[in-house]
């Protein structure tokens, strides 16, 4: 079953979480932008566009949380770049 059948823009992490405690595993972790549907036990699939930064301890929650959303406004910046030349040629 499709939830969206359309390229929704996003954030991944794929890593182990050091700030968090690491886990044995790489796991993914990926925020839609915009999107507030429930998509547990569903297939998402994930095209990744470009790598922001590798992944890395931070001090604490806050700091993770405040390059998180430099992250995001950087993606965000990096998919209005990508539409713009989509939409030049």
């Amino acid at each position: 079953e499709h939830v969206v059948s359309d390229h929704l823009q996003a954030v991944l992490n794929y890593g182990k979480r050091p700030t968090f405690g690491r886990t044995d595993k790489p796991v993914p972790e990926v925020h839609i932008f915009n999107f507030d549907r429930d998509l547990n036990k569903k297939t998402v699939e994930v095209v990744i566009g470009k790598k922001l930064r590798s992944e890395r301890l931070f001090e604490n929650q806050e700091a993770l949380k405040a390059q998180i959303q430099k992250d995001i406004e950087e993606s965000k910046n990096w998919f209005q770049r990508q539409g713009e030349k989509k939409n030049a040629s």
